[in-house]
């Protein structure tokens, strides 16, 4: 069999290969034939920033609405003259050949041809939500889904621009489906005995949102489960810490009156 690697460093089959990967998953990148495309070819940042909204509104959007979030404040004509410009330089830079690319266009309304483009987060999410469907459907595949999901996850949703407004919605149920599956990772793996593992994925958690109350507790109630009262007490004042850094009176604990 003819392969290549894709984008995300797994071989297929050229056949099957996807023309462009586009990582928005940590650091911005687009990667063509197996190669990123330099920052030289983009020309202009604004042309990379039409392609992350294009990515983050998943779905066709006006050349209106594209110029106001590139432009605010500039009026329409003039907005829509570097529109026109923008989607020039982007096409030459997704476009693999001479014919139709990943940019489409109906004059009115601007996507992403899906069929000719991969993009990291649209696989995450979709291995992610079937994972945790396994997961809650008892299924005996759903840690190594799970696993395989969280595998893909290689930061935060464009996480250089988090706070732009046209990026919070995508970047928020990004990370809202990762804490999901490290949540149900570590339940699953408890449950299973495999306390050490469980750790692993709550610790991960707690990286992500050190005030996450739950999953300081589940670290609390499993090392009990174990019999490592010290390390139990040590994790306790550590979520009495962070609950006090947020003003949130802490749950007692019955063991510690042993």
């Amino acid at each position: 069999m003819n392969t290549t690697r894709s984008g995300d460093g797994r071989m297929v089959d050229a056949k099957y290969a996807p023309a462009v990967f586009i990582r928005t998953l940590g650091a911005f990148q687009v990667i063509r034939d197996g190669t990123p495309v330099p920052n030289t070819v983009w020309r202009s940042k604004k042309a990379q920033d039409l392609l992350k909204i294009l990515i983050a509104r998943r779905a066709a959007t006006s050349r209106e609405q594209l110029g106001e979030l590139l432009w605010p404040g500039v009026s329409p004509g003039r907005a829509g003259n570097r529109l026109s410009v923008l989607l020039r330089t982007l096409r030459h830079v997704l476009q693999r050949h001479a014919g139709a690319g990943p940019l489409a266009s109906n004059g009115r309304m601007v996507w992403l041809d899906r069929t000719q483009v991969t993009v990291d987060v649209e696989e995450f999410l979709a291995d992610a939500l079937d994972a945790l469907a396994a997961h809650r459907g008892g299924r005996p595949d759903a840690v190594e889904r799970m696993m395989a999901a969280l595998a893909a996850y290689t930061g935060d949703f464009l996480k250089d621009d988090v706070h732009q407004s046209w990026a919070t919605s995508l970047a928020e149920e990004v990370r809202t489906t990762h804490t999901a599956l490290l949540r149900a990772l570590a339940a699953r793996l408890r449950q299973a005995g495999d306390i050490d593992g469980a750790v692993q994925y709550l610790t991960r958690l707690l990286g992500q949102d050190p005030f996450d109350e739950q999953a300081h507790l589940d670290l609390v109630n499993m090392q009990l489960d174990v019999g490592h009262l010290d390390e139990a007490r040590h994790q306790y004042d550590i979520y009495v810490q962070r609950m006090k850094e947020i003003d949130v009176y802490p749950q007692p604990q019955e063991w510690r009156r042993r």
